[in-house]
């Protein structure tokens, strides 16, 4: 009979809590315009150009999708709430909030990849993957949540 040594059950524990990647896709996003502010989606809530949402084709409502910015490498956990986006070679809409906090709202578009966050964990344990490191400016590169998250 072999034996398991501690090490390797603290190390299959902190594996097993760790996010997994259950899908990717790369693609271009856009934002939703102003416009939109306030008009029901198709989840049946009201849009809030201020929360971080998307607009996805397939994924369910209440999906979280983890969108990171292929050209600066900011990252944003956004909640699906919409379908679309409306034109072929775009994957994902954003809100205007989740445009911003990717660096891209002035451009309207930007090449991302998409991640599904998986529904068993808890978002605010994102933050431990991505410290705050002493005399490194990592704050660009820190996850931003939803700020309606429905703990």
């Amino acid at each position: 009979m072999k034996k398991t040594f501690p090490w390797q059950a603290i190390l299959l524990f902190f594996l097993a809590a760790l996010p997994r990647v259950e899908a990717q896709e790369v693609g271009f996003a856009s934002y939703y315009h102003h416009r939109f502010h306030g008009r029901l989606t198709a989840s049946g809530e009201r849009h809030d150009k201020n929360e971080l949402t998307a607009a996805h084709r397939t994924y369910p409502f209440g999906t979280y999708l983890l969108v990171t910015n292929l050209e600066n490498l900011r990252r944003v956990v956004v909640r699906v709430t919409d379908r679309g986006p409306h034109r072929r070679n775009r994957l994902i809409d954003l809100s205007e909030a989740a445009a911003r906090e990717l660096k891209f709202r002035k451009r309207g578009l930007a090449k991302v990849r998409i991640e599904e966050v998986p529904a068993g964990i808890d978002l605010r344990a994102l933050d431990l993957l991505y410290p705050q490191l002493p005399g490194l400016d990592t704050e660009g590169l820190r996850i931003k949540v939803p700020m309606r998250i429905g703990y």
